[in-house]
């Protein structure tokens, strides 16, 4: 299993046709801009890995 975290249109997609859960970060570009990913946070400031661990295993 493999979480990839990208900012970008292209990064989220490709990660996705990767096989891979995609966080996206919409600091730059917006949740529709990066719709392929499978959550968007603004930023990863106050994230921790418990907070992305959540995420991949099936958390909001």
């Amino acid at each position: 299993d493999c979480l990839a975290i990208d900012d970008s249109p292209n990064g989220v997609s490709s990660a996705k046709n990767a096989g891979m859960k995609v966080l996206g970060i919409t600091a730059i570009h917006d949740a529709s801009s990066l719709r392929d990913a499978d959550w968007h946070l603004r930023s990863l400031e106050e994230v921790t890995l418990a907070d992305l661990i959540n995420l991949f295993e099936g958390g909001s």
